[in-house]
């Protein structure tokens, strides 16, 4: 009788405790659906769960978050409402508005929105680089450390290596030039970033232009994890073999990049000690700025390697391949490019740093590219204090949707 009535009052508990949690709930999703409600938006269809179909038909690759976002704020405007699950999402587009949230401070950017990149499957990725430090007083101490590493003096001095890598893109595609075999500009312009950066910033000489580079695929692999991520949460907990063995194989990739970069940086440091030479490259820069600063750690190094190699490739390549989607939609364009690098390069065979100053045309092209397929879709960021958008309030402490795509 006696184990019978405890286990009675614990099922009563379990009730009453179950009962409380999901009131607190569904009172906080109640405050958080009327303190927004004045905004546009499209009508959830889900109390829970928000704006789920959103969420559905990207997981689905019927869309894209960039499609998805064109196509609401063409129907509601500048400013639009969305619940991602349970957070309400306000996203922008007009130009004004997003200049003040994006240069002034005190619009921090959210941690949360960086997760997958800090940390991706337990295991820490990028862990707090310039990519993801969201404390600006630690964002600003990195930066200092790693400017000196991109002063145009120094670029100058690696030229060589950009040259030798586009010239090895120019000899692989040759090899493929037969009129028969289809080559992917995607996969090309990726092969050659990463080699450029893998040379420049590291003095890494694996061929990654001709050859299958593992390095390569395990940045590949780890970001397009981390995105399935943002798309299906879930994923981190999914029981079924294939999501466990895709989780393992996203750990490897991580441990690679994470233990190669360890034991770069650790030689470096070794050489340095010893007096020996260090190569001219980004690695030996940041090694002698971070020992001046003490709180420069190890693991920090490391994440800055992996932002890097990572944010790096995936944006340069990102630029390249559109640049060439903008230049096969529009044939004049790409004929004065190629007048513009006539005069100026000429019969050259290496590009000289001082020409690039001079292939002005090229940097308007770069740049309208840039502006009309931005590597990134948007960012993230919150008001401390109640914002008002195109006379919309935008109530205190809403997370942001810089939508750079759509701010034309």
């Amino acid at each position: 009788m006696l184990v019978l009535l405890i286990l009675k009052w614990a099922i009563i508990l379990s009730i009453i405790g179950l009962v409380a949690v999901s009131s607190v709930i569904i009172v906080k999703l109640m405050m958080a659906h009327n303190k927004y409600k004045h905004l546009p938006g499209p009508p959830r269809n889900s109390f829970l769960f928000g704006n789920l179909s959103l969420l559905q038909s990207v997981m689905k690759d019927e869309t894209t978050f960039g499609e998805a976002f064109f196509e609401l704020h063409k129907k509601y405007g500048p400013v639009v409402l969305i619940f991602a699950l349970h957070k309400a999402v306000v996203s922008m587009t007009d130009p004004a508005i997003i200049k003040e949230v994006l240069t002034n401070d005190k619009y921090v950017k959210p941690a949360e929105n960086y997760t997958v990149f800090v940390e991706l499957f337990g295991e820490r990725f990028g862990g707090y680089s310039l990519v993801s430090e969201t404390n600006h007083e630690k964002w600003a101490r990195h930066r200092r450390v790693l400017n000196p590493a991109f002063h145009r003096q120094y670029l100058r001095e690696l030229m060589y290596i950009f040259n030798d890598s586009a010239g090895r893109m120019v000899q692989y595609l040759t090899t493929k030039a037969d009129g028969k075999t289809e080559v992917s500009m995607v996969d090309t312009i990726g092969r050659v970033t990463v080699e450029a950066i893998a040379k420049a910033g590291f003095s890494m000489e694996e061929d990654m232009i001709f050859q299958r580079s593992t390095f390569r695929d395990a940045i590949a692999l780890c970001f397009e994890a981390g995105r399935k991520v943002n798309i299906d949460p879930l994923l981190q907990y999914n029981p079924f073999k294939e999501a466990r063995d895709y989780r393992a194989k996203t750990k490897e990739a991580i441990h690679l990049l994470r233990d190669t970069a360890e034991r770069m940086i650790r030689q470096r440091l070794k050489d340095q000690q010893e007096g020996k030479k260090l190569p001219k490259d980004i690695l030996s820069y940041i090694i002698k700025t971070a020992m001046v600063d003490e709180k420069f750690q190890m693991v920090e190094m490391v994440d800055e390697f992996v932002a890097f190699f990572g944010a790096g490739s995936d944006t340069t390549g990102n630029l390249l391949n559109f640049t060439l989607l903008c230049l096969s939609q529009n044939p004049h364009v790409m004929e004065r490019l190629l007048e513009e690098i006539d005069t100026v390069i000429g019969d050259k065979e290496d590009l000289l740093y001082e020409d690039i100053a001079k292939l002005e045309y090229m940097m308007l092209v770069l740049k309208e590219t840039l502006r009309l397929f931005p590597p990134v879709i948007g960012t993230g960021r919150r008001n401390p204090e109640e914002l008002q958008c195109l006379g919309h309030r935008v109530p205190a402490n809403t997370m942001l949707f810089v939508s750079l795509t759509l701010c034309k």
